[in-house]
């Protein structure tokens, strides 16, 4: 038999627990942080509060899960059971974690993990409430730790593992062999969390993870990777930037397809001629993404094409569970390793998921960057069967060990006069199409000009077009797009026709006033009337 407590009721399970047990988290805290003889006060206080939290949480769920299936009626079970038994399971789940949190630890420590004896007339009384026994519980941790000499996770470990085992004796001890043999199978799944029943927990020998832990984790963490869906892709030839780079990555995507099922192997990889980790750097709005979104389609088609087996997808490793982001990134890099898919990745913005963002294991993600550090570095089998296409604007935000692993390109997008005038025209064609824009080629050169000169960016002539376009919109007549709600297609065609006429002087009007409010990208010593003088009279 087993229970399973989804997503939904777990995070319920987490909000309701949080209140009940406030108080009790707040005493057990302040019971660490007043014993602050110790150096990592910060980071045991932060633990224990964390794993109590989890334990509360836990016990909710299976109480909540025995009360609705009215397992108790079917076991003849009482009340004391009930509260024994969740704690058994609960100090499991919160050992799930633990183990996840041994082997991400940046620290170094100890192997030699043993768990304590007796928890007879410490941790648990049998005939206690629910309440009363998580809070024993909570205040032995706490108290264990304390006195403990090893790394905060090592002794909670120590502590959880002897509390299980002790209270699985008590409960075989306290009811009759039957009631055990019916409860002791029934498996959980807790949100991520797998715990298997009331066996006795046995620890490796030396403290090592055994390899049914490791499967355990990347079973309890597995996160398939989604297909990513992309849109209003744009052709090669109406990219405004580098062209030789999106030929030099249009290659690289053909090397991926040359991936060799048979042999688990991509020869472009084995002879050093497939770049597999691209990392595109550029401004904000500059077109990076508008190339990876053609490079996605290019692939997509050369797929079709062979009847490969493609996948657009994207690193997904956000967890709310206590070290479950590194678990769910270990899981998605271990089915690229063990498959023969074959994996486009588009990370965009990679330096908000690599950026170091403080110290100490809770307030920073070192754990994600040290391990997509192993991936770069190989310490992941390599089958030349993925590419990832990363970009950033923040480039120095990355550490030197992740982004030289990545073979980077410049992206500048719209850089000369021309290019900036074309970007003018491509932004506002559908516009001048529905003939309520009127530009003529000189004048849209002339915006080109003024752009270039101003040092206006790509995303700023497309923030200008945006707003010309909304603004020449007959907002009173609204209703008109309303009435036909049932045809997009009608709606699409009646905004085209209920437009004031715009010309080159209002988009001129709104490039001034732009460069007049760029105090950070030009100098203050610039004559401001000037320019608006010259915009106003034309610039040929």
């Amino acid at each position: 038999m087993e229970y399973t407590i989804d997503k939904d009721q777990w995070e319920y399970a987490q909000r309701i627990n949080s209140n009940k047990y406030r108080s009790l988290f707040s005493v057990i805290k302040n019971t660490v942080q007043s014993a602050g003889k110790k150096e990592n006060i910060k980071e045991l206080s932060d633990v224990v509060n964390n794993y109590s939290r989890l334990f509360s949480s836990a016990v909710g769920c299976v109480e909540g899960q025995f009360k609705h299936d009215s397992l108790l009626n079917l076991t003849g079970s009482k009340d004391n059971l009930l509260a024994a038994y969740s704690a058994t399971i609960a100090s499991k789940t919160v050992l799930n974690d633990l183990e996840s949190a041994l082997e991400n630890n940046i620290q170094t420590h100890s192997q030699n993990l043993e768990p304590i004896k007796n928890f007879d007339n410490v941790s648990f009384k049998w005939g206690e409430t629910s309440y009363a026994t998580v809070r024993r519980a909570l205040e032995g941790v706490a108290e264990y730790c304390i006195s403990s000499k090893k790394n905060p996770l090592e002794s909670m470990k120590e502590y959880f593992v002897g509390y299980s085992n002790n209270v699985n004796k008590k409960i075989k001890s306290k009811i009759n062999n039957a009631v055990y043999q019916k409860i002791q199978e029934i498996k959980w799944k807790i949100g991520p969390y797998q715990v298997d029943g009331l066996k006795p927990i046995i620890l490796p020998k030396n403290g090592k993870s055994s390899k049914r832990i490791e499967e355990r984790e990347t079973e309890q963490f597995y996160t398939p990777f989604q297909n990513l869906v992309i849109e209003d892709i744009l052709s090669k030839d109406r990219i405004i930037g580098n062209q030789k780079i999106i030929t030099d990555l249009e290659r690289m995507i053909r090397c991926l397809f040359l991936y060799n099922k048979k042999q688990g192997k991509n020869p472009m990889t084995a002879k050093e001629k497939f770049q597999q980790k691209i990392l595109i750097e550029g401004k904000k709005g500059e077109g990076k993404g508008e190339v990876c979104k053609y490079l996605i389609d290019y692939a997509t088609n050369i797929n079709k094409t062979l009847g490969s087996n493609l996948k657009v997808t994207f690193f997904e490793f956000e967890s709310s569970y206590v070290d479950g982001s590194i678990q769910k990134l270990k899981s998605q890099f271990k089915q690229i390793s063990n498959s023969d898919t074959l994996y486009l990745i588009w990370q965009d913005e990679i330096d908000q998921i690599l950026e170091e963002k403080g110290t100490g294991r809770d307030s920073s993600n070192t754990d994600i960057i040290k391990e997509f550090q192993k991936f770069l570095q190989g310490q992941y089998i390599n089958k030349g069967n993925y590419m990832i296409l990363a970009t950033t604007n923040e480039y120095l935000k990355l550490k030197p060990a992740i982004r030289d692993r990545f073979y980077p390109y410049v992206w500048e997008g719209a850089k000369t006069q021309n290019q900036k005038a074309v970007l003018f025209k491509y932004k506002l064609e559908d516009a001048i199409q529905a003939d309520y824009i009127k530009l003529k080629e000189s004048e849209l050169n002339t915006l080109g000009k003024i752009a270039f000169d101003y040092h206006v960016s790509g995303r700023e002539i497309t923030n200008i077009c945006s707003k010309v376009k909304a603004e020449a919109f007959r907002w009173d007549d609204l209703k008109q797009v309303f009435d036909l709600r049932n045809d997009y297609q009608a709606q699409l065609a009646k905004i085209d026709e209920i437009n004031n006429t715009v010309g080159f002087q209002e988009i001129k009007r709104e490039l001034a006033f732009l460069i007049k409010n760029k105090k950070t990208a030009i100098q203050d010593s610039i004559d401001y009337d000037s320019i608006e003088g010259a915009l106003a009279n034309g610039i040929d």
